[in-house]
């Protein structure tokens, strides 16, 4: 490669530089992502460690229809003061289905004396 570059002019020296220069940045990029895992996403159906359990038979009440829209903007119902979370917990047992979604996203974990007292513990009750 020295002889090829003591062959060619120094502006010509500099461009292959960065020529070669952006094609390692290059293939640095499609390596991180092409070696990035895919994070799987919290679901209903889908077994595995971020699964949501929901009771058999659970009926689903008209205002989370559809759930997927429901889901989105649950989150605003509770800011606009629309329903507390309090009254979710009645229905929703954190540590099976909120938490698992809002860590997934970064959001708030819902912490409330009220859950432990409805659905218990998952260390206190071995489940």
């Amino acid at each position: 490669m020295g002889k090829i570059l003591g062959m060619i002019g120094p502006r010509a020296k500099k461009k292959a530089w960065r020529y070669l220069g952006l094609l390692l940045i290059g293939i640095a990029n499609w390596a991180m992502i092409l070696g990035c895992e895919k994070v799987s996403k919290p679901e209903i159906r889908n077994p595995g460690p971020l699964q949501i359990e929901v009771p058999a038979g659970a009926a689903v009440p008209e205002y989370h229809v559809p759930a997927e829209k429901w889901r989105v903007v649950h989150g605003r119902a509770i800011n606009l003061r629309d329903f507390s979370e309090k009254e979710c917990i009645l229905c929703h047992n954190p540590q099976t289905g909120c938490q698992k979604c809002h860590r997934y996203v970064g959001g708030k974990e819902i912490k409330l004396a009220e859950a432990l007292i409805l659905w218990g513990s998952r260390e206190r009750d071995g489940r």
